[in-house]
């Protein structure tokens, strides 16, 4: 669940093990987005398709042993299986709809944009889950 950094309106309450994304942007642009070019960072959206290619297969299924319905980099892949692999399996799961990919999200008005996360664990004491001691 990300929480957005404007009045949305949304009234969700927040509960004790929840997972939340809290993702800051600053800009010198107008603050908006665009949808734009492609951009190695993809999800599996829990679809029980199975490809036909047992190479594919080996990448997907270790796309959902790590990350499960989480998004995840194309890097990540890399730590695995080799490039020309990756590369195929990738284009393969794309056609056939099995994974997704995100666009970038360039800013609207070509602004220059700096961002920064942190994911948090809710609770009586909220843990942030990303922060390295």
């Amino acid at each position: 669940m990300g929480i957005p950094n404007y009045n949305n309106n949304d009234k969700t309450k927040l509960w004790d093990g929840l997972v939340i994304a809290i993702e800051p942007f600053a800009t010198n642009g107008d603050g908006l987005v665009k949808e734009g070019k492609r951009s190695s960072n993809y999800r599996w959206p829990g679809t029980t398709k199975i490809p036909r290619d047992s190479n594919t297969r080996d990448v997907l299924k270790f796309i959902k042993e790590e990350f499960n319905t989480l998004p995840f980099a194309k890097r990540y892949l890399v730590k695995k299986f080799p490039l020309p692999k990756i590369n195929f399996a990738l284009l393969t799961l794309l056609k056939d709809e099995i994974l997704y990919e995100y666009p970038q999200l360039p800013e609207k008005s070509g602004g220059i944009v700096s961002q920064h996360e942190h994911t948090i664990l809710v609770g009586d004491k909220p843990k942030i889950i990303t922060k390295h001691d």
